[in-house]
């Protein structure tokens, strides 16, 4: 799949932007050019200058919203992390006579959005193949996204495992979400070089693995 997919549905505007005001276009118009160009030439490739070559803009329409490339790519990467995240966000309390309820909508939310976000994505794989290369405030927010992609592991792995107990589920959860997490990516990486792999089917068959782990836990104890 081409890199060239904007993120006009999946970077917040501004306060002061409306989503269909001329700023805000323009403004998606630079990300667009961005998120093309970094998947062609990485991002040390990436000037602001091929950036309002690419956007057919001016580089005071960049300098409005950015104050530089590095800033750019720090508000995309941010905005779209809030956006994702916020999307898939673990009930605090989810309803404890309804746990699969719970697990199968957050698993299609979940697909939906990997789906859906799949330039956000895409770039963030980029920026980490090539996390050497990045200003330090980037490779933090990078870090700050990655930490959060593992809690959310964390919180979902704990809510499968809840019946254990509070104590022995947060344990679990901690072991297994990094293997999860790297199920999905390494998934993911698969399906946008054109492999025919179904996310959700992936997730549900990671629940269901640690479904059957815990009910062997259960027999056992």
């Amino acid at each position: 799949r081409a890199f060239t997919t904007p993120l006009r549905k999946h970077i917040r505007a501004g306060p002061a932007m409306n989503r269909k005001s001329p700023e805000n276009h323009t403004r998606e118009l630079i990300i667009a050019a961005a998120l093309k160009l970094v998947s062609q030439n990485g991002y040390a490739g990436t000037s602001i200058a091929k950036i309002c070559d690419e956007a057919g803009l001016n580089a005071s329409s960049v300098y409005w919203f950015f104050e530089n490339k590095e800033d750019l790519f720090v508000c995309t990467i941010k905005e779209a992390a809030e956006e994702f995240l916020a999307a898939v966000r673990i009930p605090a309390r989810p309803d404890p006579a309804s746990p699969e309820q719970v697990s199968s909508e957050l698993i299609q939310s979940v697909a939906r959005r990997l789906e859906t976000n799949a330039s956000f994505l895409r770039l963030l794989l980029i920026m980490m193949l090539e996390e050497r290369n990045l200003p330090a405030e980037l490779r933090s927010k990078i870090a700050q996204i990655r930490a959060g992609s593992l809690a959310w592991w964390e919180d979902f792995l704990g809510h499968v495992f809840a019946p254990l107990g509070q104590t022995t589920a947060g344990i679990f959860a901690t072991d297994f979400a990094p293997f999860c997490r790297a199920t999905i990516n390494g998934a993911f990486i698969a399906q946008q070089y054109g492999e025919p792999i179904d996310l959700e089917q992936v997730m549900r068959q990671l629940v269901l693995l640690m479904s059957a782990l815990l009910d062997r836990i259960a027999r056992e104890q």
